[in-house]
């Protein structure tokens, strides 16, 4: 396939580039529009090669909107594990059996794993106090 550079395509406001690869050999790429700015800084790094040699979403926290990400198909952490910062929660869509709407709710999963804990805590001290009352 042949590269190619096309200037103000479609109605003026585009940029075409035709390749099968596009390399930047820069450390930023930075996206910024003026109109949809909230706030934040004066940097708007979407991507940054990192100092670990990595690649990092929103550096610094450029975008105060933060990321979003659809129609994720796989996330593969580096060395099996992940590491989430902050509350975690996943939504929920149900159909209700009689209307046929469906309804969405959000699920906490710290709240779902203190419940369960609290659960397996009283649970272990029903059992020993069963174990106590046959010792007896």
């Amino acid at each position: 396939m042949a590269t190619d550079i096309k200037l103000d395509q479609s109605d003026g406001t585009h940029l075409v580039l035709e390749a099968q690869v596009v390399k930047i050999e820069g450390a930023d790429l930075m996206l910024d529009s003026a109109q949809r700015r909230t706030g934040g800084g004066t940097f708007r790094r979407a991507l940054v090669h990192d100092t670990n040699d990595g690649l990092t979403i929103n550096f610094n926290k450029d975008y105060p909107g933060g990321v979003t990400i659809s129609d994720v198909v796989e996330i593969t952490p580096l060395a099996g594990h992940l590491v989430v910062r902050g509350g975690l929660s996943y939504e929920e869509q149900s159909r209700d059996p009689v209307t046929g709407a469906f309804t969405r709710h959000t699920v906490d999963v710290t709240e779902v794993i203190n419940k369960l804990y609290a659960e397996t805590l009283d649970l272990r001290n029903k059992v020993a106090a069963l174990e106590a009352r046959l010792d007896q």
